[in-house]
């Protein structure tokens, strides 16, 4: 009966140990899915370096030989390099990456170093979690707002542009970016949905192409509103899904879009990825 216990005490002990390991095999590897690596072969990537965390006590006598993991690491690093060598294309994505492998290893075998990171960690992230909460309740999405500060910060240095004479950006009451000389009343609405280029956030309000369009309509007498849709690194997936949202769309209105540069970087950057991801 107490060798029974024994051995499932043991297999519990077996078992949290490579959950914890694979769990910090995952966040180790997080840099490899983000430069781009298929979710299948970084699952593969995910038990691999597991194996390899848990190399010393899985192997017996060969658990004793000093710096096993780094070494396994080391060799790991290497068959990243040649399997996600499109991926890994920057030599400082790649030196990064290794420091960082090397530096999980390090931190997993040290336990006393490992709580450090892991309550520091844990801290970290129930912090930030209603932080991001609450700028989600209390910040429009559709409105962009943060591009004003980077983009007057931007304007400001010496050699940039120099402050534009007006506001630089604003949205409507709707969260969309202001589109200037909207008639009154109108018979039809166009809805130009994109995304940096559309939303155009550095220019001011009057000099938006949507904006542009609105002046160049009025002049011919149509009686159409441009509404702005646009937002910076928005894709079309994305901005189909916005689409979807407006529910007052009637049979006189145009949707145009004009997309397809954020997918080309998706397709450059983030290799296998769908869009909507992104």
């Amino acid at each position: 009966m107490d060798s029974s216990r024994q051995s499932l005490k043991q297999f519990r002990k077996f078992l949290t140990q490579s959950l914890g390991a694979l769990i910090w095999s995952f966040i180790a590897l997080v840099p490899i899915l983000l430069s781009g690596a298929a979710i299948e072969r970084f699952l593969t990537y995910v038990v691999l370096f597991g194996l390899i965390l848990r190399a010393p006590t899985l192997t017996g006598k060969l658990g004793k030989i000093k710096y096993l993991s780094e070494s396994l690491v080391v060799l790991f690093c290497g068959g990243l390099l040649i399997f996600e060598k499109s991926s890994l294309a920057s030599l400082a994505v790649r030196v990064v990456l290794v420091l960082f492998l090397l530096l999980a290893v390090i931190i997993y075998r040290r336990p006393s170093i490992r709580r450090i990171v892991v309550v520091n960690f844990a801290v970290l992230f129930c912090l930030s979690i209603p932080t991001e909460i609450g700028f989600r309740f209390f910040t429009n999405s559709q409105s962009s707002s943060q591009f004003q500060i980077v983009d007057i910060f931007r304007n400001s240095r010496p050699d940039g542009p120099a402050a534009w004479p007006v506001e630089f950006t604003t949205s409507s009451t709707n969260g969309l970016r202001t589109t200037t000389d909207q008639p009154a009343s109108y018979s039809g609405r166009v809805l130009i949905f994109g995304g940096s280029t559309t939303f155009c956030a550095d220019v001011p309000d009057f000099m938006t192409y949507p904006s542009i369009l609105q002046r160049r309509l009025n002049d011919r007498g149509a009686k159409r509103r441009v509404e702005n849709y646009g937002k910076s690194a928005a894709t079309s997936t994305d901005r189909v899904i916005v689409l979807e949202g407006v529910k007052d769309l009637s049979k006189g209105d145009i949707v145009i879009f004009y997309i397809g540069v954020n997918e080309a970087g998706v397709g450059f950057t983030q290799r296998e990825l769908p869009a909507g991801i992104i």
